[in-house]
């Protein structure tokens, strides 16, 4: 039966061992660890903390231009912005661009945007989160606009009635 007298969880002194025993006959606190110890644990958690929050990261942009600029810039089916525009990108691959401008054809294509080599599997993961240093990897695309054309009346009377008349056929 245990002795009520004694703090819960707390064995006899004959049953305990070495420096712990000590510890307890001479009514002193006893860590788990030496006291020359703590401190050095306590220096190397904080610089393990530090050399982590030092670890790196790499930043990816697609930066778009076009000639002349004021685009306005339509990724994936989402406005970013007018060119020049940079936008933060996290997976690689390929993108849907679109450049609007008024006066200026609209431009539409698809942009593949290559991982670089220090983003293949397994490497990406060392280069993610352990690099000492911020990686910035930037794609750039640049396009040129194309005014439009001008349409003819004549050719632009002779698409209207042939569209007509497709409409009536198809009726």
């Amino acid at each position: 039966m245990p002795d009520p007298s004694q703090p819960r969880g707390t064995a006899p002194f004959a049953k305990r061992r070495g420096h712990v025993a000590r510890a307890a006959r001479d009514g002193r606190s006893c860590p788990a660890l030496p006291g020359h110890a703590r401190p050095s644990l306590v220096l190397i958690l904080a610089a393990f903390c530090w050399v982590s929050s030092l670890s790196g990261c790499v930043y990816r942009r697609l930066i778009v231009r076009s000639d002349p600029p004021g685009a306005q810039v339509i990724l994936d089916g989402q406005e970013v912005g007018t060119t020049p525009v940079a936008v933060p990108f996290t997976y690689y691959g390929t993108r849907q661009l679109t450049l609007v401008k008024p006066g200026f054809e609209t431009r539409t294509e698809l942009v593949k945007i290559p991982a670089p080599w220090y983003e293949w599997v397994p490497i990406d993961f060392v280069s993610d989160n352990f690099l000492p240093r911020h990686v910035t990897d930037r794609h750039e695309v640049a396009w040129q606009l194309t005014p439009q054309g001008v349409v003819p009346q004549e050719k632009l009377q002779e698409r209207a009635d042939s569209l007509r008349s497709e409409a009536h056929i198809g009726q």
